[in-house]
């Protein structure tokens, strides 16, 4: 078997670095279990699947875009290590309203590439000269890529800057702001309006079409041999969390997700009598989380130590980041 791999987003070079010691410095100061999933999920560990999978033959590649705009080479490279999010968020669809990608049910082991990938029919569809940024925003906030917290907005002057939910780009490539009538709106920085609208129809274009995906940013990820050494860390930091005196007042409240099977406290996993317990009754993420308490006699296993040596300069000495999403 073979891992695939790349080093490059869609045509431009990976030159993004992976979470560091500043990362699980930021996870540690998490005080529930809510937050501390957010922080390993998308800050400590999200990146690094993209960034060592790669992406390629992209329908839409960033190469003339860094060439024409190299300026831009930060926030292209953000969209890259982010691409496989949206993705998803663009095939699956949001809070009730259906992805606009389609994809193939089938393909043959000899259909080619271009006759088997993901496209957005109804927008590929409409002449880039017809697009415009209206279009391109109500898309991407549909699609809960870029949108508004819909409380925050019901206010009559709401703060702009907390109601942009941008999950996936940093709002410091962006420009936010109140406009007449109490509203808010969005453009990306260093850009005049003719070239905000040409990189939004870009964005979009791009956004709908993905293109092929090293093992490390699929289901496969586990056939790449880094996947392993990687994962572990997440359940010593648990263990850690759950042992230590300094988070004697951890929130151990599971958030419940209706909307994805699989997410909620009570949901059943395909796993059973992991310790021998004689049962077939299927555990539920609940059953896991308790199963793997580090306190629990009938755990099979114990970390020896939970020293992060080469962090403790951050760890002690941290400060909040400087990355605003």
């Amino acid at each position: 078997p073979y891992a695939t791999r790349s080093h490059e987003f869609c045509g431009i070079n990976i030159d993004y670095p992976i979470p560091g010691c500043s990362e699980l410095a930021e996870c540690l100061q998490k005080d529930n279990l809510v937050d501390l999933h957010d922080c390993s999920e998308n800050i400590l560990h999200g990146n690094i699947h993209t960034v060592i999978g790669g992406l390629w033959d992209c329908p839409y590649s960033m190469t003339e875009m860094q060439l024409k705009h190299p300026e831009r080479k930060e926030l292209l490279l953000n969209l890259g290590v982010r691409s496989v999010n949206i993705w998803q968020k663009m095939n699956s669809g949001s809070l009730g309203k259906p992805g606009v990608m389609r994809c193939p049910t089938y393909c043959s082991d000899t259909t080619t590439f271009d006759e088997c990938r993901c496209t957005c029919p109804e927008l590929d569809n409409i002449p880039a000269e017809q697009m415009n940024t209206t279009l391109v925003k109500q898309v991407l906030s549909d699609m809960d890529v870029i949108s508004w917290d819909e409380k925050e907005m019901a206010k009559d002057r709401p703060n702009c800057e907390v109601a942009l939910e941008s999950h996936y780009l940093y709002k410091k490539f962006m420009n936010i702001q109140n406009v007449d009538g109490g509203g808010c709106d969005y453009s990306f920085n260093n850009m005049t309006t003719d070239e905000n609208r040409e990189f939004m129809v870009f964005l979009l274009r791009y956004s709908c079409n993905p293109g092929k995906m090293g093992a490390m940013c699929t289901g496969a990820a586990a056939n790449d041999p880094v996947f392993w050494p990687i994962h572990p860390l997440f359940d010593r930091l648990l263990a850690y969390i759950r042992l230590s005196d300094d988070y004697v007042d951890f929130n151990h409240t599971w958030k419940d997700d209706p909307s994805c099977y699989g997410r909620s406290k009570d949901d059943m996993m395909p796993f059973k009598n992991l310790l021998n317990e004689g049962s077939d009754k299927f555990y539920t993420n609940g059953d896991l989380y308790n199963l793997f308490d580090p306190r629990s006699p009938d755990l099979l296993y114990v970390y020896d130590h939970f020293d992060w040596d080469h962090c403790n300069s951050f760890i002690v000495n941290y400060t909040e980041p400087t990355k605003v999403w």
